[in-house]
């Protein structure tokens, strides 16, 4: 029968219980699984209290054997602030941030591919080729003089100079190709003002080029092709009073006997001619004229005197016009000229709007004029064009002048183009015109003069010379040597 003891009681000989820490099962037959007599002989005659005492005993000898350790003070005592610190709870994923056993690489197989084996061999000659040529350079430094590697030096610095260049003119096309396309506010007013700008009648401006005119394109009917195709010659004419135009033509030539076939014919003049001029006929823009009509011959005696005279004040070197084989000849009948004055400005004149027009009287001294400007007043063409085209130009000269204004080449962001500048009153003749370019640049260079000094202090609108008052207190300021804004008051300005 097994009994079972309460924990820690154990059994006396007696047969009374006693306090223990073991618990012990008596299995059938009356034999513990500890040995009894030492489990009785311990608790009975009380061995583990005599032990400690013992212990004590031997302690507190071996501490007064020991010699006296000083207190330790508290204020100076060496405190771990990494121990002190509390310690940061791990977080753990997975197991696999434990294993940080490195990968040995994978073992090249002595089977490799065919294709890989040639990327390496050609790889590996690649490298050795790099070294060879590497060595050799390194050789061939260590042989050179100073001024060899002096020269060296120089054309490694000229071919970085040249790179940088190169590189630079690539950024500033990119970017002047980027202006290009964005809207520019100035082009855009510029377009408005020269769709209001004033020119010559068309019929004014036809007249005024075949009188200004001295060589041209005479198309006629090829008598060799049956008349039906024409063919053109350059050849030399004067214009009369009524705008005729008078030739001195060859019998030997082949317009000269298609004339006498047929008497139709055109006359194309270009604005400065192809002579008398060392700019000439340059591009679409320049203006040009295709006058239409019928050849006659001039026979009468008075004719042929008042044709020779016009003829010679245009050209004064042509003695030949007075050879056996050359005839005087009258352009007339005119049925019409066709204009071209450049860009978006063309148009059809009949033949009574032609014979009823007049010259230009400024037209003729155009040249000088326009010398005079270009040479000695750059900078105030420059200033014509900011203030009263409102365009701001790099380049600006004139080309031709009539009463009405100025025809200017100008060149911005290196582009070229025609700009029509109008007088502020029209001109008659040259005194006149002087007169009006005198006003006009003075206006111009002090607007342009006070634009900048605005610009300067930060307060510029469109309009500088809108505000007169403010205009006269910035002049006034200047003259007394006072500059805008100083002893306490604002820098004039528009509001």
């Amino acid at each position: 029968m097994l009994a079972r003891i309460a924990p820690g009681f154990i059994l006396r000989r007696g047969g009374g219980l006693a306090s223990s820490s073991v618990s012990t099962r008596v299995p059938p037959g009356g034999r513990s699984s500890i040995p009894r007599r030492a489990a009785f002989a311990t608790r009975a005659s009380g061995g583990d209290e005599k032990a400690k005492g013992k212990d004590k005993a031997k302690k507190k000898e071996t501490l007064k054997a020991a010699p006296p350790q000083p207190k330790a003070d508290p204020a100076k005592a060496v405190v771990n602030e990494e121990d002190r610190a509390p310690k940061a709870a791990v977080k753990v994923d997975s197991f696999d941030q434990f294993d940080r056993v490195p990968k040995r690489p994978p073992r090249k197989s002595s089977f490799a591919n065919p294709k890989q084996k040639a990327i390496d061999a050609k790889k590996a000659a690649e490298r050795a080729e790099k070294e060879a040529a590497d060595a050799k350079a390194a050789e061939a430094k260590a042989k050179q003089t100073p001024e060899e590697a002096a020269a060296e030096h120089a054309a490694a610095m000229e071919a970085d100079a040249k790179a940088r260049e190169e590189a630079k003119a690539a950024q500033d096309a990119a970017r002047a190709a980027w202006e290009a396309n964005q809207p520019d506010p100035e082009m855009e007013r510029f377009h408005e003002h020269q769709k209001t700008a004033v020119k010559l009648a068309h019929a004014d401006e036809c007249r005024t080029l075949i009188d200004q005119g001295r060589y041209g394109v005479l198309s006629t009917f090829d008598a060799k092709l049956g008349g039906e195709y024409p063919t053109g010659a350059v050849v030399g004419f004067a214009s009369d009073d009524a705008g005729c135009p008078i030739f001195a033509l060859s019998s030997m030539s082949g317009h000269t006997r298609d004339l006498k076939a047929c008497g139709r014919c055109s006359l194309t003049v270009t604005q400065k001619g192809f002579q008398g001029s060392t700019e000439g006929f340059q591009s679409a823009a320049d203006a040009r004229v295709t006058l239409v009509g019928d050849m006659e011959a001039i026979e009468d005696d008075d004719g042929v005197a008042a044709a020779r005279e016009t003829y010679l004040a245009k050209h004064p070197d042509a003695f030949w016009v007075d050879f056996g084989d050359f005839s005087w000849h009258r352009m007339t009948a005119t049925k019409g000229a066709r204009l071209i004055g450049g860009f978006a400005r063309a148009g059809g004149v009949d033949g009574d709007a032609y014979a009823s027009a007049t010259q230009d009287p400024v037209a003729q001294y155009s040249t000088p004029i326009a010398t005079h400007m270009n040479v000695d007043h750059e900078k105030d063409l420059l200033d014509l064009v900011g203030h009263f085209v409102k365009l701001t130009v790099d380049k600006c000269r004139i080309e031709s002048v009539d009463a009405l204004g100025l025809n200017l080449l100008v060149m911005r962001r290196g582009e070229k183009f025609k700009v029509r500048l109008p007088f502020a009153e029209e001109a008659r003749d040259r005194p006149s015109v002087k007169k009006v370019l005198v006003a006009m640049t003075k206006e111009a260079s002090e607007a342009m003069k006070m634009k900048e000094r605005w610009n300067a202090y930060g307060d510029i609108k469109d309009d500088p010379m809108g505000n007169k008052a403010r205009a006269a207190a910035m002049a006034a300021q200047g003259e007394g040597g006072q500059q805008p804004g100083a002893g306490g008051g604002a820098a004039p300005g528009p509001k």
